[in-house]
């Protein structure tokens, strides 16, 4: 069998590469394309889609997300490449075999970091003085059309 690697430094760790089975089209992608999920399910294709999106959501913000401009320079090489990826196995998460467009087009959209019309006002209160508050600016966000989320943190201080 043939074996392409391409260097995918600071794709995580300064070491990671793919690992691409030419003959099998089987990418085998280090810490891209994964997730922080356990499950039963070996295969993302086996797997709800609104797990799928929150857990990629969440791993590609909080391990790749400085690593934007990287991906999409990643993409460009693999595309130019004219690899024929039929199935993508990550270091941890589930395989994509039949779906795998879905968590390339997610890597994709989200590389590009096109911010989006939404808003989230963060609270905390004590009274709640500062619910009202905070009801009332995103009340005055959403008469203008823009999505708002209310997110109310509770502090909590414990004696020692």
């Amino acid at each position: 069998m043939t074996v392409d690697f391409f260097e995918t430094k600071m794709l995580h760790w300064p070491d990671s590469m793919f690992s691409f089975i030419r003959e099998e089209g089987v990418l085998v992608s280090q810490d891209a394309f994964g997730m922080h999920l356990a499950s039963v399910e070996r295969f993302a294709d086996e797997l709800p889609d609104w797990i799928l999106d929150y857990e990629a959501k969440k791993y590609y913000g909080n391990i790749l997300s400085p690593y934007s401009p990287l991906i999409l320079k990643l993409f460009d090489r693999i595309q130019k490449a004219g690899l024929d990826i039929r199935i993508i196995l990550p270091d941890h998460g589930p395989v994509w075999r039949q779906s795998r467009g879905k968590i390339l087009d997610f890597y994709q959209t989200y590389a590009k970091q096109k911010p989006s019309n939404k808003a989230l006002v963060v609270y905390d209160t004590m009274w709640n003085s500062t619910e009202i508050m905070a009801r009332a600016v995103a009340e005055g966000i959403g008469s203008t059309g823009c999505p708002v989320d209310l997110l109310h943190i509770r502090v909590t201080i414990e004696a020692t």
